[in-house]
């Protein structure tokens, strides 16, 4: 076997050993419901949080008209949104947990839009939810490269 031929063999040994590597990290691993919280008041949105039985995500300060999207543990538990806004009498809401998971099961996530004393609510598709990685990527962008082929 000449020097040539054994680089080549070694590379797809490593490329077979990451993309089996990759699998394995995130195949087992089940998509995490998503929460986008909006703030459609006129002004900013100070402290969000949203608190579930497995610990809190925080999602920082938002400036009126930006959003932020909150990754959550899953496990069908009820949700905790807390947060404070000049001129909002509310602190924060509750989102049931089979709600959430439900969204989850059918690829969408729950998008929640703050306003001062006023909430909307509505489901929208879930496109972080095939978020792949960079080995991912080039591995599509290489079956996309075969199937055009030459």
């Amino acid at each position: 076997m000449n020097r040539r031929r054994r680089r080549w063999i070694v590379a797809g040994l490593v490329v077979l050993a990451a993309a089996a590597i990759e699998l394995g990290l995130r195949y087992p691993r089940s998509p995490s419901p998503g929460v986008l919280i909006v703030n459609g008041g006129e002004a900013p949105i100070v402290g969000l949080a949203a608190a579930q039985a497995g610990g809190t995500v925080l999602g920082g300060d938002l400036a009126p008209g930006k959003s932020a999207l909150l990754r959550l543990d899953g496990g069908g538990q009820d949700v905790a949104i807390e947060y404070s806004q000049e001129g909002n009498a509310a602190g924060g809401f509750r989102i049931g947990g089979e709600e959430l998971e439900a969204a989850r099961r059918d690829g969408f996530r729950m998008v929640f839009v703050i306003k001062p004393n006023d909430l909307q609510r509505y489901q929208e598709f879930d496109q972080g939810e095939d978020d792949p990685s960079p080995l991912v990527r080039l591995f599509r962008r290489a079956l996309a490269r075969l199937d055009a082929g030459p």
